[in-house]
């Protein structure tokens, strides 16, 4: 999103009691530092995750920040919320992007924008990683990192 030119980008996520939404919200504000050097300015508001609380994150959202073009959403589930809201308020000037690569942003027409976690990659690694545990004593690392990418929308 950031290399398509986009500047005013905002985040909504959950709640940062969940790990998560923690690491989403670093990893969010430092590709934005990277990309383009104004992570100060990148607003985000957090949801509980359930329908009505999305719909409010999104209208305060684009209330408290009317020039943003794009918003990466927590998961698939409160992008198409967001997207939902959107076209039947007749807002069509931001671009949302999901996190997951759920169903549902395949369902949607179009398909939202989304970042695929690669699930089947972290299974791989993940009984990889149980394997040489059991087998060789070997004491997994606290962190593992597998790679992602954005899966664009099809029309």
């Amino acid at each position: 999103i950031l290399r398509q030119g986009f500047t005013s980008v905002c985040m909504i996520n959950a709640p940062l009691r969940m790990q998560n939404a923690q690491d989403r919200e670093s990893g969010f504000k430092q590709a934005v530092a990277d990309a383009i050097n104004k992570p100060d300015q990148v607003q985000t508001i957090y949801t509980a995750l359930d329908a009505e609380s999305n719909v409010e994150a999104f209208s305060n959202l684009i209330r408290s920040q009317p020039n943003v073009q794009s918003i990466f959403c927590y998961n698939d589930y409160l992008a198409y919320d967001c997207i939902r809201y959107m076209q039947s308020n007749g807002l069509g000037h931001v671009q949302v992007v999901g996190y997951g690569h759920e169903p549902v942003s395949k369902i949607h027409m179009p398909n939202i924008p989304t970042v695929d976690q690669s699930p089947y990659q972290m299974g791989q690694i993940s009984a990889r990683l149980i394997l040489d545990w059991i087998q060789k004593g070997k004491v997994p690392p606290e962190n593992s990192y597998t790679s992602v990418k954005l899966m664009h929308a099809k029309y």
